[in-house]
């Protein structure tokens, strides 16, 4: 299973991690010092087409589930591979390694992906949908993980 659509899909992907600090605490040095050099390292990945740029600290927080005390990414990558060798290699790998430090552990799924036209921009209250859906029904063609993938071409219904 490839993964990759060369007929017109790119792969959306979103995920929260709730704050164990608040922005700008001592605790939360290390994380948001990375921050910037984390995000350009994304810009240039292979495989990265476009992410939702916030700023945490200057008041442009994200409102998700209603609430602002959550970190939530929100980009499109051309496939699963390149989504997944970002998030687990590399610099970020090794910040990813270390979330407990400044994020709280989340039984729930806290990543989703789906597939989008090539070209379009997924926004966040279709994150939102696509994140409910996972948690309630697992994954689906709709909304799936890294543990269960779906090709491009798969149903995309509720």
């Amino acid at each position: 299973m490839t993964l990759r659509d060369e007929m017109g899909h790119q792969l959306a992907q979103a995920n929260l991690a709730e704050l164990r600090y608040p922005l700008g605490s001592p605790e939360m040095a290390d994380f948001e010092g990375a921050l910037d050099r984390i995000n350009e390292l994304a810009d240039r990945s292979p495989g990265f087409v476009w992410r939702q740029a916030f700023d945490y600290t200057g008041g442009n927080r994200p409102i998700i589930f209603g609430r602002d005390d959550y970190l939530f990414t929100l980009s499109v990558w051309e496939d699963v591979e390149h989504l997944r060798s970002f998030t687990y290699e590399g610099p970020h790998g090794e910040m990813f390694s270390q979330r407990l430090k400044w994020f709280l552990r989340d039984s729930r799924p806290t990543l989703v992906m789906w597939w989008i036209p090539a070209g379009s921009i997924p926004t966040v209250s279709e994150a939102e949908a696509r994140l409910l859906h996972i948690r309630e029904h697992g994954p689906t063609p709709y909304a799936f993980n890294f543990a269960r993938r779906f090709e491009p071409s798969a149903p995309t219904v509720t």
